[in-house]
């Protein structure tokens, strides 16, 4: 595939889901992703890795903004994040897998795994873990999904994926990345 699918493109995408935290609908949130099916908006999500390997829905390396727990994502198992409340919500962190087969094949999902690195390193695969959950979704639920990274190693250890489950680098300025940009 060399580009995304016309239903990626026809209509507006929800940024971590639409969310409204004084509504207590909280990013990347179940709340976030039923309000953005029944707008009729695509979705973007982000995923980090749980310690054990799960990739989990939350957009911050850390957990101190969006709840009452503090410290790194990567260093909990995916048991204790599963009971960690999101502020101002009934909503809690979730397993990418359990958000994908609920958005089922309703919304088209931008799926964006979070860096917790830098480019280049060796995160522990959580493209890998990534790109089996995405693809198992897509097979098992109908989910139309697209796979994106800032860590263009990410992106490149996908091409595994089927060719219609796009992947692509979501990129900003080098200048973000003083002397840890790899060559490709």
């Amino acid at each position: 595939m060399t580009g995304l699918p016309p239903d990626f493109l026809a209509r507006p995408f929800a940024h971590r889901g639409l969310h409204d935290a004084a509504a207590g609908v909280v990013e990347n949130s179940r709340a976030a992703f039923a309000a953005a099916i029944a707008a009729g908006y695509g979705i973007e999500l982000d995923v980090q890795m749980s310690r054990d390997g799960v990739p989990v829905v939350f957009h911050d390396d850390r957990l101190d903004r969006l709840t009452a727990a503090t410290g790194p994502v990567r260093e909990r198992d995916w048991e204790d994040l599963a009971g960690i409340a999101l502020e101002g919500s009934t909503d809690r962190i979730e397993r990418l897998d359990a958000i994908l087969a609920m958005i089922g094949d309703r919304a088209p999902v931008l799926v964006e795994i979070k860096d917790q690195h830098g480019p280049g390193a060796d995160a522990g695969a959580p493209d890998q873990a990534t790109g089996h959950v995405v693809r198992d979704a897509r097979a098992d639920h109908g989910a139309r999904v697209a796979v994106m990274s800032f860590n263009p190693g990410y992106v490149r250890a996908l091409s595994w994926l089927p060719p219609d489950i796009p992947r692509g680098l979501t990129t900003t300025a080098a200048d973000d990345y003083p002397d840890r940009l790899p060559p490709e």
